[in-house]
């Protein structure tokens, strides 16, 4: 699956990289999320939404029902938005909660820009918003990972590098990671798990001083191949429900295996439609649940 030109990713077409500091209670698991549910027809091609392939409108919202069951039988709660944007359903992207702070993202691909609105419609009577970017730049909080010291933000395809002053004002960062194209965002690269550790796609983490922060700033580092599994199917792209459970594919019995094999509960769910647009399970949910610590 090539999804270096879906929206979802934003291709090689978007690479412009030229109040106060939120420390956090560290959790990896989703206790509330909001998927957004696509009520357009999907009459335009593939290439018109940056997609991989156009997904059947029907199947698909009911591969998003079916996640949003399997996240609630394990203790998340759940709201379902429709939205009339293609790309709705990809709604980590979309924007990131810190309490009742919600941070919303400067989307890349012209053809997100309408969700940056309607994202702003929805959450504004329940969240503070913040959305401090300038006009000619971008950043999408899908390149924002937690860590038991503070964030790791990546540096690529899905920002502008002048973000990078105001993103130090908002945040406690523990580092920047310079991501490759040939992955969507930070996201696709470290995911924490349950316990404190963090999963990490080690071959796209070369820099070494990097690696030695990053086994700092969690309990321990659990390394991933690139497997098919992990690099066509999505394997990675996991989210954690409220009980610790590991959401993941049902078509990635070797990772799902390795996980478990580590002492980790998972579940799965069929993402096949999920997929055409370039994402995975965990690119539909919004993050939702990190909690501001007060350190004075």
């Amino acid at each position: 699956m090539d999804i270096t030109e879906t929206a979802a990713y934003h291709g090689d077409g978007f690479q412009e990289r030229d109040p106060r500091n939120l420390l956090f209670s560290f959790t990896s698991r989703l206790s509330k999320t909001v998927i957004f549910m696509p009520v357009c027809d999907f009459s335009g091609t593939a290439e018109e939404y940056q997609f991989v392939e156009v997904p059947d409108k029907y199947k698909l919202r009911k591969q998003l029902v079916n996640l949003a069951e399997t996240l609630e039988e394990h203790g998340t709660k759940i709201t379902l938005v429709n939205d009339n944007e293609p790309n709705c359903f990809y709604g980590a992207d979309r924007c990131l909660g810190i309490e009742d702070n919600l941070l919303i993202s400067k989307m890349a691909s012209k053809v997100r820009k309408e969700e940056e609105i309607n994202t702003m419609k929805y959450f504004r009577r329940h969240n503070n918003i913040t959305y401090p970017w300038k006009h000619n730049e971008f950043f999408e909080v899908s390149n924002l990972i937690p860590s038991l010291n503070g964030w790791f933000i990546g540096v690529g395809a899905r920002m502008s590098t002048s973000t990078i002053s105001r993103l130090k004002g908002l945040f406690n960062i523990q580092d920047f990671i310079c991501i490759s194209h040939d992955v969507q965002h930070l996201m696709g690269v470290m995911k924490p798990l349950p316990d404190g550790k963090v999963a990490v796609r080690d071959a796209h983490i070369d820099q070494g001083e990097i690696r030695n922060k990053i086994k700092s700033a969690y309990e321990d580092v659990f390394f991933v191949t690139e497997t098919n599994e992990v690099t066509e199917k999505e394997a990675m792209n996991f989210v954690i429900a409220d009980d610790e459970t590991i959401i993941l594919p049902d078509d990635v019995p070797n990772f799902q295996q390795t996980l478990e094999d580590n002492g980790y509960k998972t579940d799965t769910v069929d993402i096949s439609e999920i997929r055409k647009g370039g994402g995975g399970i965990s690119c539909v949910c919004t993050r939702l649940h990190t909690e501001v610590r007060n350190d004075s």
